[in-house]
């Protein structure tokens, strides 16, 4: 192997040996600092910046995959996606003192909130948070997503698991190339400005996304919440309205209902109108733009679904709204908070599992 470390006027290369330990050395020098300049001979051999970037992760310059993050010099999974179980109703959690469990997921949140603050230091707040002996940071927006009442309330989330919880706007992660945002839990659309968080503890092992989708010719299975979808929705509405029925009457939520419980797909017969929840862990956080194809802006894998399954990717959810009666669609075209209320949708996509 060979180190190669940028000093002020010129490049000295020096000869590296592997430790008995395991680790690097430069002959005759200390093991390289992480911010030294370095070459392993594994490829890629290129000389690198050995950062914390997703695409130099690390001392031998480790391109992370596309649904993985470089954290402290390693490839870790995504947070942005859905990694734990997905409840299809209400959540349920389970109070230990000043934190609160969530049963299904597993993640660990803070009990309580901050006061109203600006994003940097909603993220100051959660690193000096020590509660359970438990490492805290900002959720990430599916994170938040997990907790919320989508049946009305306000705030919507539920009172008995987070006490004084306020109908105001609460700060999650950014999405990969966006800005801060939150979550208004007073009617759950998008916030801006100062907002309170709620810290949640590292639930993730730390490792690599690995496998995320199980590929059938028809359904694919999700490694991560383990329901399994349909690849090809219900067909795409003509002229980009409201999808019509043979006989005339527009695709409602009772249609789609009927159309996923007649469906069968790989001996499967046990298909649903998916909750708001369960479409939302579909979102796909790591768009590559620009693109001359709009398809290729759809929060949807394209590596799971068809191509028409990409158009007018918009699809109703079971979870009502409330008194409204209205269904929570996902609409997998918007840059920001994808789901909303009170609108038609125009396609479903079945799921199966739990």
């Amino acid at each position: 192997m060979r180190c190669v470390k940028r000093g002020r006027t010129r490049l000295a290369v020096v000869a590296v040996l592997a430790s008995s330990a395991g680790g690097w050395g430069c002959q005759g020098e200390a093991p390289p600092a992480p911010s030294t300049w370095m070459r392993c001979l594994a490829p890629p051999q290129a000389l690198v910046d050995v950062s914390s970037s997703d695409e130099h992760c690390g001392r031998c310059n480790l391109a992370c995959e596309a649904e993985d993050r470089c954290e402290a010099g390693r490839c870790v999974a995504d947070r942005n996606w859905a990694l734990w179980p997905v409840p299809s109703g209400q959540p349920s959690f389970s109070r230990r003192g000043d934190v609160v469990e969530d049963d299904t997921t597993g993640l660990v949140w803070e009990a309580g909130f901050s006061a109203l603050v600006d994003y940097a230091a909603a993220g100051r707040y959660c690193d000096d948070l020590n509660l359970d002996g438990m490492r805290f940071r900002v959720p990430t927006r599916i994170e938040l997503a997990s907790i919320l009442d989508y049946s009305g309330v306000s705030p919507a989330i539920s009172p008995a698991a987070f006490p004084k919880t306020p109908a105001a706007q609460f700060w999650h992660r950014p999405i990969h190339g966006g800005a801060a945002a939150s979550i208004d839990l007073s009617d759950l659309s998008s916030g801006f400005g100062d907002s309170h968080v709620r810290c949640v503890a590292e639930a993730s092992d730390g490792s690599p996304m690995g496998p995320h989708y199980s590929l059938q010719d028809a359904t694919f299975l999700d490694l991560k919440t383990n329901l399994r979808w349909q690849r090809s929705a219900t067909p795409a509405p003509p002229g980009g309205t409201a999808w019509s029925e043979p006989g005339n009457g527009s695709f409602d939520l009772a249609d789609a209902q009927r159309y996923c419980a007649d469906l069968e797909l790989e001996g499967e017969r046990d298909w649903r109108v998916p909750s708001v929840l369960e479409l939302l862990s579909l979102v796909r956080p790591n768009i590559s733009q620009p693109s001359s194809d709009a398809r290729d802006y759809v929060h949807l894998d394209p590596s799971v679904v068809p191509a028409e399954t990409l158009e007018q990717a918009i699809f109703y959810s079971q979870t009502l709204f409330g008194a409204k009666d209205a269904p929570w669609i996902v609409d997998f075209e918007r840059d920001t908070w994808p789901a909303s209320y009170g609108f038609s949708a125009r396609r479903t996509l079945c799921v199966a599992g739990r």
